[in-house]
């Protein structure tokens, strides 16, 4: 009766290290909670001084893709702005169905982040989250004089954002990453 109880013991044992072991490591996120929207598009919408709104639309789906399925490079956006002008810029967020989950995306756990190179061009978050922390799905960007250059935007996941600060970009997971070919002319 012990031997029994011994061997069926060990095969408890058994089961259940197989099946918590099958997890993949690369699926767990420890810097989320598990309950957020999965985006696959992304609409950037920049609205010039004259109420003229252009969309960009970014696959955010291959955002962190080093190649794509056929060798290339992972997809970037090309926009061109006018120099010396102000743009409003908001970042609307789809799902695979195309229904518009921006809502969904909690701004307080994200912060927009720009790194630009060779680029005459000042960046501005307008929106807030609940703690009164600015985000940067809602900005403006002034243009100065004339340049060329990339432009990398991120969507930064931060779930402890109210202790880490308004605009540190170093911290976090990044959720979407969008490069961008901008001219001003």
């Amino acid at each position: 009766m012990k031997t029994i109880n011994f061997f069926l013991m060990i095969v408890l044992f058994g089961l259940t290290t197989l099946f918590t072991s099958c997890a993949d490591d690369d699926d767990i996120d420890p810097d989320t909670d598990g309950d957020h929207a999965v985006v696959h598009e992304m609409i950037i919408s920049v609205t010039d001084e004259n109420n003229q709104t252009t969309d960009y639309e970014f696959d955010a789906e291959h955002s962190h893709d080093d190649d794509d399925d056929d060798g290339d490079d992972h997809e970037h956006v090309e926009m061109t702005l006018s120099a010396n002008s102000m743009y409003t810029v908001e970042l609307n967020f789809f799902n695979d169905e195309g229904e518009n989950i921006s809502n969904e995306v909690h701004a307080d756990e994200h912060l927009v982040c720009l790194e630009m190179e060779d680029l005459n061009l000042t960046f501005t978050r307008t929106d807030v989250d609940e703690n009164g922390i600015k985000v940067g799905f809602m900005s403006t960007w002034q243009t100065g004089d004339a340049s060329a250059g990339e432009l990398h935007l991120e969507i930064k996941h931060q779930s402890d954002k109210e202790q880490v600060g308004t605009e540190d970009c170093e911290h976090g997971t990044t959720d979407i990453e969008a490069p961008i070919e901008l001219t001003i002319q």
